[in-house]
């Protein structure tokens, strides 16, 4: 695809010249990066279609609706053939919708739809493609670095995930299984009695540790406990802030005493989410 059709079509500038060169330059060396051409993206159509016309917001409304859901079968199947496990569908219905209740950080939501849908580069693909010389795990150098032993079953992370879930069980009285298709997909956390805030700050503490271990996915060192519990501080305190808002601060304020003391934090920060 040659530079002057780019620049036409998207208004690159043409000191962009230098970088279109290199990106050339390494796909060519990597063939099997792109195996055919790619499918033009929606926002690129979107971007086509009411370029330069009238009523552009009812035309990309009426695109919307007319579009159909893109086929998630594959990730699906593919959880089930690494974890072992098979999914219903309404199991992976509240999956894909995981993202919506992992918090109100938009960086928290793209982790997990990142997550579920497996848009990770996993050591096998870098592997297949020539960019590492084995697929096995950055950690432990032991197993194949498939996206659930990198998230979940690497020997090197397991001290990790257990202090979070132990404190999730211990502080909230929440029975939280020690199993991925729950603490990784968010399928299935609502139990008994317990009420939408618990749930809800169950997913908010798993959301959070799955961000640090995204954090360190190209690393030979795990996230600790305290890593978690001073992004807990952050990320709880912006829930603190629209919980305010909501009118819904006393049932989040329920969780702070127990949850927070014995962490790993400054004394200042013990106090977040208590007044």
């Amino acid at each position: 695809l040659d530079f002057s059709v780019l620049r036409q079509d998207f208004g690159l500038p043409q000191s962009e010249f230098l970088y279109y060169l290199q990106l050339k330059s390494c796909l060519k060396k990597v063939p099997n990066l792109t195996p055919g051409p790619l499918q033009t993206s929606l926002i690129v159509e979107l971007f086509q279609r009411v370029r330069n016309k009238k009523g552009k917001v009812s035309q990309i409304y009426a695109m919307l609706l007319n579009k159909a859901s893109p086929d998630r079968t594959p990730s699906k199947l593919q959880w089930e053939k690494n974890l072992g496990h098979s999914i219903s569908e309404k199991g992976w219905e509240e999956a894909l919708s995981s993202l919506i209740t992992a918090g109100m950080d938009l960086w928290l939501r793209l982790i997990q739809y990142k997550i579920v849908n497996r848009l990770y580069w996993l050591l096998s693909r870098l592997a297949k493609l020539g960019l590492r010389d084995s697929d096995l795990c950055w950690r432990c150098s032991k197993a194949s670095g498939s996206l659930s032993h990198m998230l979940w079953s690497c020997e090197m992370i397991r001290p990790f995930w257990d202090a979070v879930i132990d404190r999730i069980r211990n502080c909230l009285g929440y029975p939280l299984p020690t199993d991925p298709i729950n603490c990784i997909l968010g399928i299935d956390l609502h139990h008994g009695n317990t009420s939408k805030m618990a749930v809800r700050f169950v997913k908010l503490a798993l959301t959070t540790a799955k961000c640090l271990v995204m954090k360190y996915w190209r690393q030979e060192i795990s996230p600790t406990f305290k890593e978690w519990g001073l992004l807990m501080t952050d990320t709880a305190s912006q829930e603190h802030v629209i919980m305010k808002v909501g009118g819904k601060l006393e049932q989040f304020t329920r969780f702070g005493p127990s949850f927070w003391t014995g962490l790993p934090l400054p004394q200042a920060l013990l106090k977040i989410g208590l007044s």
